[in-house]
């Protein structure tokens, strides 16, 4: 019988609540799944970096790690976020400025290769740094274990010229043995792999966030869409108990519509969030990470999603139902005595 009330008194307002909550789940997914797939793709990049050489910087974020020029002999780098337009199309990647005084990839500091792995094809593209950009011709491909093959490398001067702040300063210095210094970091070059897990982490908080910015939109959605449930229905349950039906088991049926509510809501923004998710494989490229990036879904996130709504409905359901059950019958049923 409380199915079929639940069934029968779906209205508009539920479907916008349910369309409203299911956005914010969504998103929720949408960044679970994601912080996943990004720390699980990075893993094939951590068995490929080899440990026979050091990398020697002075904070684990190598794009802000600045090492004096000529300091420690070995392979001097210079790290650049840069844009590169080709084609009318845009994508966001790292230039890696290198004098490979070590021979690590073969490069002999001449013109500007691209990494096997890039969605960019080989050809004539524009590269903005934060300081210049330049028009380059590239037609070389290289491959290398030490190093994401999605990046472009060229020489310091290049880097220098794109990133502007780093006269006389390189970012990080590569050397065949360890070399411990006051102020300095070494580390095997498998450490790289922080660089990558810094993104991670940061993925992760934004996860935490969403997460409670979530929870307390599907709090504020079911709070209010009870309130007013119940204010309409207020006559009704009042008829109810004046024949005889318990608080117990009105509470138990409009309980019920805020969990079917609640439950709904989650698999349908679960759906969206998987879908998004897929979606933005076709977007990811744009931004130098295709190598780097696979869709991930973990059963665990339709557990989170589910349990989010159920929430959502205890926490902002069960205040207005008690609210009203509370209230006598003769006043909700407008009887004068």
């Amino acid at each position: 019988m409380a199915l079929r009330y639940l069934i029968v008194k779906t209205s508009r307002r539920i479907y916008v609540t349910i369309f409203a909550m299911a956005v914010a789940i969504m998103f929720v997914t949408t960044m679970f799944i994601l912080a996943d797939s990004f720390r699980e793709s990075n893993i094939g990049l951590l068995q490929r970096f080899k440990s026979n050489y050091y990398c020697i910087s002075t904070n684990p974020d190598l794009y802000e790690s600045r090492v004096p020029e000529g300091k420690f002999n070995g392979s001097s780098c210079i790290l650049v976020k840069i844009t590169v337009e080709k084609d009318n199309e845009t994508y966001i990647t790292y230039f890696l400025g290198i004098n490979d005084t070590l021979g690590i990839l073969k490069y002999n500091g001449e013109g500007i290769w691209i990494g096997s792995e890039s969605p960019i094809l080989p050809g004539e593209m524009t590269i903005y740094g934060p300081d210049s950009n330049i028009s380059v011709y590239v037609n070389r491909v290289y491959r290398t274990s030490f190093f994401p093959n999605y990046w472009l490398i060229g020489n310091l001067s290049t880097a220098r010229m794109l990133r502007g702040d780093m006269e006389n300063e390189v970012n990080f210095v590569i050397t065949e043995y360890p070399i411990y210094e006051n102020g300095y970091r070494c580390s095997s070059m498998t450490s790289i792999i922080d660089f990558f897990r810094a993104s991670v982490e940061e993925i992760e908080r934004d996860v935490a966030l969403t997460i409670i910015i979530g929870l307390v939109i599907s709090i504020l959605l079911m709070n209010s869409v009870m309130a007013m449930d119940m204010k309409d229905n207020s006559r009704t349950i009042a008829i109810l108990r004046a024949i005889g039906c318990t608080r117990y088991k009105i509470f138990m049926v409009y309980f019920a519509r805020a969990v079917y509510i609640a439950i709904t809501a989650s698999l349908f923004g679960l759906s969206l969030g998987i879908i998004l998710s897929y979606s933005l494989v076709s977007i990811i490229p744009r931004f130098g990470v295709e190598s780097l990036f696979n869709i991930v879904v973990y059963p665990y996130v339709a557990i989170y999603a589910i349990l989010l709504g159920f929430l959502g409905a205890v926490i902002g359901g069960i205040p207005p139902i008690l609210g009203t059950l509370k209230i006598g019958i003769v006043r909700e049923m407008g009887v004068e005595m």
